[in-house]
């Protein structure tokens, strides 16, 4: 049986009334047609109809009868429609049926795959006779449990006809365990996702062919998963329906049931609440897209064999739970103003810390002279490079504290060639300009959006002033640094597939990439900016989020480190509009930031995906066990030793606790303010290196601890940090979504030189300037906002 989801508030407290105004049919009187229902999908003029067949049998009794001339109708019409049989038994017909040779089975069953097969014994006959013309020829079937432990068998029925060719039709039978009232949410489900899809080529009849659900009095069991398929399919139609939607369509699609079939069609409290928990549930997962299902379940060969992990290692159901979760994971509602002031915010922030970050990485980053091992702090550095006067101000100044600000006052202005965005800041905005012509396209195929950021990573240009929107970029971007994913991305030759060019491991393309670098992470907070002004949901941001990360990263903390980025900025943007609303500064709760990525975390990490602590990691404690592997959540938040019993295990999980961020938040909560050594001290247990096992924790450290001062916090990530460039960026670009960029012009004026010439170079590469990438983001928010009028109008 599928793992249950956690159940939906609504579910819990839902109430339907049976409704007693419906006159029941009777299905015995009124022929085989009564067991037709055609649901009306969704409102005028936007209406579909579903039809499905609930029930088999002829009369309506809670004994099945014990021949099968009651069903000679109902299979005659699966052979007339041609579409596919559905039906429902018990586990223990589903014992007998499987240990046929030693159990025998019974002609009185629930399982109807069972009243076939016992005729075909008792009888011993080559076929039953439906009708003069139409012979049941056969029943081949073979028993199957999926992943989750669901079972059930699957096969073909073949129709012989006088005269004509032979006929097959699908079959499926479930036999979940069943209390004879209701199905749980987790097996609805699971029987859902084994229903055969009705093709219309599969029939020969005028009408389109639906799935014929059988059950004995068709009330119970088939009913509910009627309901549930005609529910998924108008929510495919939709795309999902709103939540607070759901309860209503559900209503009425019983109430469609009861008017059609029986008043008793759906009746019981528990089974309602079944229904409406897998109703909430599908809601949220029938949007997921395939592109990235296909990703989630295809494994890349190498050397002829298929990896261990597929392309893209999360749990998909993850994205549902994301999406469906408003109230955790808001999607902020901006109009055209605040779109442009925040994509706005968030460009000159994250170009601020990555310039910042970068000239100490690149320019001041020298061993002592003699020493090849030990690489020095950033502060001692810096203190190397002060003036006479500085140095006496440094020396004499009273605390840490008062010397972190000397140490940032020269950070801003010793450089050489002026302050540079770098690769990753320079791959975010071709990655962003790469989605807005997507978008422009207006087709939606997420594959097409892998393949054009991938393009433009291998070739890198940026769009004229004054070109088209969604036109090809002319003029080539000049990329700095040297990131192995635009190795990756340019290397030859080019890969079929785009999700096959970067995977290889850039050494040995025999082995799968590492997928554990933290550029991704670094560019991704652009990727959001183009969903302000679409009219997008969270579960667009998710979806594109994972497409942007696959084409370069492929690991499991990637991929969860670059979606609790943009998911943890919309959430920024979602506070930082209400407390403006309010007229009031956006003040995050407490563990705002390890809350956010935690939770994303836990829903989407692979469960076999261990990572372990940077080789420079300083261990916190003692014992040989504090580099045990991790999930990306364990960095977060530790591992709980409830339930083990293996002393080792026992060890571990008290050892990766104890090096775990929310730890050491505990251990300096009552330290208000912490000064650049005690910050590093702390961020030495991970390092704070190009691997995300090191960049990960560090960052959401340095986020709860400095968050509310959004100018300090990418002063010190810059300071501190050893990938000071990454760092400072991904917190920057959370700095600039909550509190905008005014700290953002206050600090690059103090970068001033003597004759107030900024240090920071504007050029993002080749000539595509900051104020070129906001002002083609803007450009591109104000047509989609004339389109959106033009809609509205029309």
């Amino acid at each position: 049986m599928a793992p249950p989801l956690a159940s939906p508030r609504q579910a819990s407290s839902a109430f339907f009334p049976p409704d007693t105004t419906n006159t029941p049919n009777d299905p015995a009187g009124n022929g085989i047609d009564s067991h037709h229902i055609e649901f009306q999908l969704g409102t005028a003029p936007n209406v579909m109809k579903v039809e499905t067949v609930v029930g088999a049998s002829g009369v309506e009794s809670q004994k099945v009868h014990d021949a099968l001339e009651s069903l000679k109708l109902r299979l005659l019409e699966v052979y007339e429609n041609g579409s596919c049989l559905v039906s429902f038994g018990s586990s223990e017909s589903f014992d007998r049926i499987t240990n046929m040779q030693t159990k025998p089975i019974k002609v009185n069953s629930s399982s109807l795959l069972e009243q076939i097969l016992a005729q075909f014994g008792q009888a011993r006959i080559d076929g039953l006779k439906l009708s003069d013309n139409v012979t049941l020829k056969s029943i081949e079937k073979k028993t199957q449990t999926d992943a989750n432990a669901f079972k059930y068998h699957s096969g073909t029925i073949t129709f012989q006809v006088a005269g004509k060719p032979d006929r097959k039709i699908k079959f499926r039978e479930f036999c979940p365990d069943y209390d004879g009232r209701s199905l749980d949410s987790a097996t609805l489900r699971a029987a859902l996702k084994h229903v055969p899809k009705p093709k219309s080529e599969d029939s020969h009849a005028a009408n389109t062919p639906c799935p014929q659900l059988y059950s004995a009095n068709g009330i119970g069991r088939s009913a509910s998963l009627a309901v549930l398929y005609s529910f998924k399919e108008m929510c495919a139609q939709q795309n999902g329906v709103k939540p607070a939607l759901v309860e209503r369509h559900l209503k009425t699609l019983i109430n469609q049931g009861r008017e059609q079939r029986h008043a008793h069609f759906v009746n019981s409290q528990e089974q309602l609440k079944q229904l409406l928990e897998a109703c909430t549930v599908v809601n949220a997962e029938v949007g997921v897209n395939e592109t990235i299902k296909h990703l989630v379940e295809d494994k890349p060969l190498f050397a002829g064999k298929e990896h261990q992990f597929p392309y893209m290692p999360i749990k998909v159901d993850g994205i549902v739970k994301i999406a469906s979760d408003p109230d955790k994971f808001p999607f902020p509602q901006l109009d055209l103003e605040n779109a442009n002031e925040y994509a706005s915010d968030v460009i000159k922030a994250g170009y601020y810390g990555d310039a910042l970050g970068a000239d100490l990485e690149s320019h001041f980053y020298v061993r002592p002279e003699g020493n090849t091992d030990d690489e020095p702090l950033r502060k001692d550095v810096l203190e190397a490079k002060l003036g006479k006067d500085e140095k006496r101000e440094y020396r004499a100044s009273p605390n840490q504290a008062d010397k972190d600000k000397i140490l940032i006052a020269q950070l801003k202005k010793h450089n050489r060639n002026g302050h540079h965005a770098t690769d990753d800041t320079q791959q975010g905005a071709l990655s962003a300009n790469a989605k807005i012509r997507w978008i422009v396209e207006d087709k939606g195929d997420l594959n097409e959006l892998g393949k054009k950021i991938l393009s433009a990573f291998r070739e890198s240009k940026f769009p004229e002033k004054g070109q088209q929107l969604g036109d090809a970029p002319e003029t080539d971007f000049v990329i700095r640094g040297g990131a192995d994913t635009l190795t990756m991305c340019q290397r030859r030759p080019l890969k079929q597939e785009w999700k096959d060019q970067c995977i290889p491991d850039l050494r040995n393309s025999d082995r799968r990439s590492g997928g554990a670098g933290n550029g991704g992470m670094m560019r991704i907070g652009y990727d959001l900016l183009p969903l302000l002004a679409s009219g997008a949901s969270m579960k667009d941001l998710v979806q594109q989020a994972l497409i942007s990360n696959q084409v370069t990263h492929h690991g499991s903390l990637s991929t969860v480190a670059s979606v609790g980025q943009v998911v943890l900025m919309a959430k920024c943007m979602h506070l930082r509009k209400v407390a403006e609303q309010q007229d009031e500064k956006p003040v995050p709760p407490k563990n705002f930031f390890i809350d956010t990525f935690y939770e994303i975390a836990k829903v989407l990490e692979h469960p076999d995906q261990l990572f372990g602590l940077d080789g420079n990691a300083v261990p916190v404690g003692d014992g040989s066990n504090w580099r045990t592997p991790r999930l990306p959540s364990e960095f977060l938040k530790g591992r709980s030793a409830q339930g083990l019993t293996e002393p080792r295990e026992i060890t571990k999980a008290n050892s990766v606790t104890a090096g775990s961020v929310l730890t050491a938040l505990e251990t300096y909560k009552d330290k208000t303010q912490l000064n650049s050594i005690e910050t590093n001290e702390v961020l030495q247990r991970w390092c704070s290196r190009a691997y995300l096992g090191a960049t990960f924790p560090s960052i959401v450290f340095l986020l709860e601890k400095f968050g509310n001062d959004p100018a300090h916090a990418v002063n010190m990530a810059a300071l501190v940090t050893k990938d000071s460039d990454t760092c400072a960026t991904i917190i920057a670009q959370v700095m600039g979504a909550l509190h905008g960029s005014a700290w953002v012009h206050e600090e690059i004026k103090s970068c001033e030189d003597g004759d107030h010439r900024s240090t920071f170079n504007e050029d993002l590469g080749g000539g595509f300037t900051l104020k070129n990438f906001i002002d083609h983001m803007s450009n591109f928010y104000d047509k989609r906002e004339k389109q959106t009028q033009s809609t509205t109008t029309t």
